[in-house]
């Protein structure tokens, strides 16, 4: 007699249409962020929705044909990308869309992996169909450069290339010795049993919930006062609670002082040293732009996504929409 729907008609409003028309397949899949009650709860905000950059704002951002019908080349198959090259497509612009990776997505490929976060994995499906429902052309497995650009001969170039993982200067840690978050979640690398990541933010909680479950002793090192800031407050409780649940050692306002073999070196703000045992150190304190192609080309650039900032999905998605809708 009653079908009750929350979150998931901000993240798609035309669920009943399209469940009516038997359109399963077209119904953008809630990921569970809790972007909707906690912007407008917590931070006070307006209703908004992580994949839906239009909740609240329909009349205002609609899509509408291009006035003038132009060649816009996307180089980046992530968030930021993917939605800039469908909103550009249905605008009726002849879009052709480059990925280094053999598989769409970027990092939400990875984002998916951590315990509660598999919501994501049917949005991406998703994303990526309609994508290629929009008409854009897809070279997936093929890194962009300028000859390839230069080739097309694009009135416009999208630059959302993502972002590369920073790796701190701290005595004894480098390159070689120093794995990153991605790495790890993707299943690129292995780590031993006692692992100790440098950085709390979203993404080393995350990680280190990630192999705590996996039966890994972990240590996470946050400089800052609170793990994981940023997150909403429910996101973050339930984050925090399961490191809490599965006794892992969280350090903040503490700094890592020296990677040596076996062993890193940290202290508190207060001066206090301590040595914990260790196999694996992995990296997780942000992300660094990947804006060199930017700065070689001319023309009508744009630069979205972790390739302007490294930041969130919610903030990649409104900068990929808002830009196929301005070309």
């Amino acid at each position: 007699d009653l079908i009750a729907l929350g979150r998931r008609l901000i993240a798609d409003p035309e669920i009943p249409n399209k469940v009516a028309e038997s359109r399963l397949d077209d119904i953008r899949p809630c990921i569970g962020c809790m972007e909707c009650i906690e912007g407008v709860r917590g931070r006070g905000q307006g209703m908004a929705c992580t994949i839906n950059p239009v909740a609240g704002r329909e009349r205002e951002y609609r899509i509408q044909p291009a006035s003038k019908v132009k060649t816009v080349v996307v180089i980046g198959g992530g968030p930021a990308g993917l939605e800039a090259a469908r909103v550009s497509a249905l605008r009726g612009h002849r879009v052709i869309l480059f990925e280094k990776e053999p598989n769409l997505g970027g990092l939400l490929n990875v984002a998916a992996l951590p315990p509660n976060k598999s919501d994501i994995i049917p949005w991406i499906k998703h994303l990526v169909r309609e994508v290629k429902k929009a008409g854009v052309e897809i070279k997936p497995g093929t890194e962009a450069n300028w000859e390839t650009i230069k080739e097309i001969k694009p009135e416009v170039v999208v630059i959302a290339a993502g972002g590369s993982p920073v790796i701190p200067q701290i005595p004894g840690l480098n390159v070689g010795n120093a794995l990153t978050a991605q790495d790890v979640l993707s299943g690129k690398v292995k780590t031993g049993q006692n692992v100790v990541i440098l950085g709390g933010g979203q993404v080393g909680c995350e990680t280190g919930y990630y192999l705590a479950n996996m039966g890994k002793k972990v240590v996470i090192v946050e400089i800052l006062l609170h793990m994981a800031e940023g997150m909403g407050p429910m996101a973050r409780r339930r984050l925090m609670e399961g490191l809490r649940d599965k006794q892992v050692t969280i350090l903040t306002n503490t700094k890592c002082e020296e990677v040596k073999s076996g062993s890193v070196t940290v202290s508190s703000s207060a001066g206090q040293r301590s040595v914990f045992p260790m196999d694996t150190v992995i990296v997780a304190v942000g992300y660094r732009a990947n804006d060199d192609l930017f700065k070689t080309l001319q023309g009508e650039l744009y630069r979205i996504g972790d390739s302007s900032e490294p930041r969130g999905i919610r903030e990649a998605m409104n900068e990929g929409y808002h830009t196929g809708l301005s070309l």
